[in-house]
C-alpha cells in the first residue's frame, strides 16, 4: 500500500490512543480538545480522522510539549541504577547528563596528579572509563563521597552551613545538602 493510500484511510486505534494521551498530558480539556479538532479539520471525534489527519494532529500536539514514552522505555527507567532491572541482558549507556555530573564533580576535587580521576576509576571502580548507567552511578556516587570527606577533612562537619567563594561548591551544597543541615540554614544562592 502506497503512503497516499494509507493517508486517506481511518485513524488507527493507536493513533486515537496517542491523541487521548496527549490531551491528557498537555492538560487539555475536551472542549479544547474538539474545537481544535472541528476547526482544522471539520469534525469532532478522533474515530472520524484519517490516518493522515491523525498523525499531523499527533505532530501538533508533539510541537507543544506531548512526549511519547515507549512501554519499553517506561520499563528501562531506573530507580537504582546499580541494581539489574527486569531485562537483564539490556545494559543502560550512560546519559550525557551522567557524563557531565561526573565531569562537575570531578572538577570539584583536588587531584594529586594529572590523570588522578582515571587511576582513582582504575584502582576503585576497576575500569578505565564511564560506558555504562551502573558504572556512571557508581562513579558519581564516589566522587560525590570522595569530595565530600575532602570538604570535612578541611573545613569540619558543619562545612554544609558554610558560604564559599566558589559558585560550583555551592551549587553542589545546595543540590546535595542533608536534611539534617536544611533546617539550620536559609541558602543565599
Amino acid at each position: 500500500m502506497n503512503k497516499t493510500a494509507k493517508k486517506n484511510q481511518p485513524s488507527s486505534v493507536k493513533q486515537r490512543q496517542l491523541l487521548a494521551i496527549a490531551r491528557q498530558q498537555l492538560n487539555m480539556d475536551k472542549d479544547d480538545y474538539k474545537a481544535i479538532m472541528t476547526a482544522h479539520y471539520g469534525v469532532d471525534s478522533s474515530t472520524r480522522l484519517t490516518f493522515g489527519q491523525a498523525e499531523e494532529f499527533i505532530d501538533y500536539f508533539a510541537s507543544r510539549g506531548f512526549v511519547i514514552v515507549s512501554k519499553k522505555r517506561r520499563y528501562l527507567k531506573r530507580k537504582n541504577p546499580a541494581k539489574t532491572r527486569e531485562y537483564p541482558k539490556v545494559i543502560d549507556m550512560a546519559s550525557p547528563a551522567e557524563l557531565e555530573k561526573i565531569d562537575a564533580l570531578a572538577g570539584l576535587i583536588t587531584w594529586r596528579c594529572e590523570d588522578g580521576m582515571t587511576r582513582w576509576m582504575q584502582k576503585f571502580l576497576k575500569i578505565d572509563r564511564v560506558k555504562t548507567g551502573r558504572d556512571a552511578f557508581r562513579a558519581i556516587e564516589g566522587l560525590k563521597k570522595m569530595f565530600e570527606n575532602g570538604m570535612v577533612k578541611l573545613h569540619g562537619e558543619d562545612w554544609w552551613l558554610k558560604s564559599f567563594d566558589s559558585l560550583e561548591i555551592n551549587a553542589y551544597i545546595a543540590e546535595h545538602m542533608p536534611a539534617k543541615y536544611k533546617d539550620r540554614v536559609s541558602m543565599p544562592f
